[in-house]
């Protein structure tokens, strides 16, 4: 049986997620039904692929994750949300975090040299 070995970067980048999907359920404020709705499909898109990237490590999620990140990043430009600054800012900050850590794996390899090492033992 193949052993289950956490990665950091996909727990934070699934805690991201989750922050996300739920945020507008906590801010129960004057917020547009078009934040909720982009809050809902990118929280749960980072998290459903974070959640991949515990098992596997493949540099396409990575860069699926990257492309996530950076849509939350742009998105209450896009959709036009931005003049509310709390959902500005959750949707900069897990952008940030999400697309950070996943090109910090898909560059650096995350933690392939030691899962390879542990392959060979």
């Amino acid at each position: 049986m193949e052993s289950f070995d956490i990665r950091w970067y996909s727990v934070v980048n699934v805690a991201a997620g989750i922050w996300l999907l739920f945020a507008h359920i906590l801010s129960i404020t004057d917020v547009p039904v078009m934040s909720g709705w982009a809050a809902y499909v990118l929280g749960s898109y980072i998290a459903a692929v974070s959640a991949m990237t515990l098992q596997v490590h493949d540099t396409r999620l990575h860069g699926i994750n990257i492309a996530l990140g950076l849509a939350a990043v742009l998105s209450p430009f896009i959709f036009g949300f931005s003049a509310h600054s709390t959902i500005l800012q959750q949707f900069i900050g897990v952008g940030l975090v999400v697309a950070g850590t996943s090109a910090w794996a898909a560059v650096t390899g995350g933690d392939e040299e030691e899962d390879s090492a542990r392959q060979t033992a």
